[in-house]
């Protein structure tokens, strides 16, 4: 939701932001427990290379290494959207992925996890 003024916009979005990181979590959380995966999410640790943690989340949760997420930088991890395109990864999979990144400890280890944008795709993989 946006507001056309920028003095109630820059009030409204973190509180949103706040409230829907916290729901966000909490359907993470609800979804790993309910596999039994909630307790054995990896965890980011102090200087592992993101790329490394990346890998070893997408094999956490029986995905190719590589092939759903990329560290753009040192503190941002996102979704390869032209590889899941290509992919055509379950749901499951892909929820797993997801989940299990929105769980982990990126955050306080101040990394953003995310997505670039919202352009879409071709479903050809093509630009």
């Amino acid at each position: 939701m946006g507001f056309h003024d920028d003095e109630t916009q820059a009030r409204y979005g973190p509180i949103y932001g706040e409230s829907s990181r916290k729901a966000g979590e909490a359907f993470a959380r609800n979804w790993l427990s309910e596999k039994g995966l909630l307790d054995t999410v990896p965890r980011f640790e102090a200087g592992q290379a993101l790329a490394s943690f990346a890998r070893s989340i997408e094999t956490f949760c029986g995905v190719k290494a590589g092939s759903v997420l990329v560290a753009a930088s040192d503190t941002f991890l996102t979704v390869d959207a032209k590889s899941l395109m290509k992919r055509r990864l379950p749901e499951d999979k892909f929820l797993c992925v997801m989940n299990a990144a929105s769980v982990s400890n990126l955050e306080e280890r101040g990394v953003f996890f995310g997505f670039i944008g919202n352009e879409a795709y071709r479903s050809d993989g093509s630009d």
